[in-house]
């Protein structure tokens, strides 16, 4: 029954993108909340996405209409809806959100 329930919770987690650039300190607050987060076993599953190379920057343009970084892209796993997150600390706060649900 347990492996049941975590591959439930696996099918319904969200989707989790992060746009980033190597040099941006505001990115580096995002890894170092990430790092953090997965230390204490809170948080997996997360792509990363370096805007460096232009594919990837053009489907941020594409997908959430600006080309600021941090940007977190969180696809709901059965609508298909993705909200786009630009602010690091709005960021952060929502890991910590997801992370306590687990």
């Amino acid at each position: 029954m347990r492996d049941r329930q975590s591959l439930n919770h696996r099918q319904l987690a969200p989707k989790l993108k992060l746009f980033y650039s190597a040099g941006c300190p505001f990115c580096i607050k995002v890894f170092l909340a990430m790092l953090w987060l997965r230390l204490q076993g809170k948080l997996s599953a997360v792509t990363l996405a370096n805007v460096v190379r232009p594919t990837v920057r053009q489907q941020l343009i594409d997908g959430g209409g600006k080309k600021q970084v941090p940007c977190l892209a969180i696809t709901d796993s059965q609508s298909e809806k993705v909200i786009w997150l630009y602010e690091s600390t709005e960021i952060i706060d929502w890991f910590k959100r997801y992370a306590t649900r687990r």
